[in-house]
């Protein structure tokens, strides 16, 4: 059974790692270690700490053990651009993604996408944290990379592989992608005519998923899953 793995807070150059606030709190009321208890515990940055508690009090618990580096993958990239969604089911599609260890997402405000009267404050924030407590689920060590929600048509740094999601296109070929891929997801109610061509006159080529249509979270979820697969075959 994998050891439960906890995000740390602070790793000294002595390969000692500190464990503080809620993950310190549920380590040490919820699940109750003492010291010699295994654990993992990882920064998001690469860094996996194998070892055991060697202390705990009010504030944090220490663990000391082997660390060990990995470095960022090398090969094709991918990422997801999707319609920014409003606070709840944004959050528990970016929690999904993030579990399905989706490189990259870039949230995007189309025309039809529903933006909130008031901006929320700290929502990049709660993103990261989201994203970093999924690596506790899926055991990789580097957090999905979000950036700020963007304007489609302020959409830059495009990548050479360009696959818009359209319910009136033909179906996605199931074939390993070769270089670095966005595949971009629209809004709820679909995306303008103009933004469809405004997109393929920017070299996106227009696939389909499904023979039914398929709700922004869904679709982005059976994209992230089929691109995750596909990433993996020779």
């Amino acid at each position: 059974m994998p050891l439960r793995r906890f995000l740390l807070s602070h790793l000294d150059e002595e390969g000692l790692g500190h464990i503080t606030g809620e993950e310190h709190h549920h380590l040490s009321r919820v699940i109750r270690a003492r010291p010699g208890t295994r654990v993992e515990a990882i920064d998001g940055k690469g860094h996996l700490l194998t070892g055991e508690v060697v202390s705990l009090d009010r504030h944090q618990t220490l663990v000391r053990g082997e660390l060990l580096h990995q470095p960022p993958p090398s090969e094709p990239r991918w990422s997801l651009g999707v319609s920014l969604l409003k606070r709840q089911p944004m959050d528990q599609l970016i929690t999904q993604l993030a579990e399905l260890g989706v490189p990259r997402l870039r949230p995007l405000v189309w025309e039809r996408t529903e933006l909130s009267d008031r901006p929320e404050s700290g929502r990049q924030e709660r993103w990261s944290r989201l994203c970093l407590q999924a690596l506790k689920v899926n055991r990789l060590l580097y957090p999905m990379d979000i950036s700020p929600p963007t304007p489609l048509n302020r959409l830059d740094n495009l990548p050479e592989g360009r696959v818009l999601l359209d319910i009136e296109a033909p179906a996605l070929p199931l074939t390993p992608p070769r270089h670095d891929t966005l595949i971009l997801v629209g809004p709820p109610g679909d995306m303008t005519a103009e933004e469809r061509d405004a997109l393929h006159s920017r070299g996106f080529i227009s696939y389909n998923l499904n023979v039914g249509v398929l709700r922004t979270e869904m679709a982005a979820t059976a994209a992230a899953a089929i691109w995750a697969a596909l990433s993996r075959r020779p």
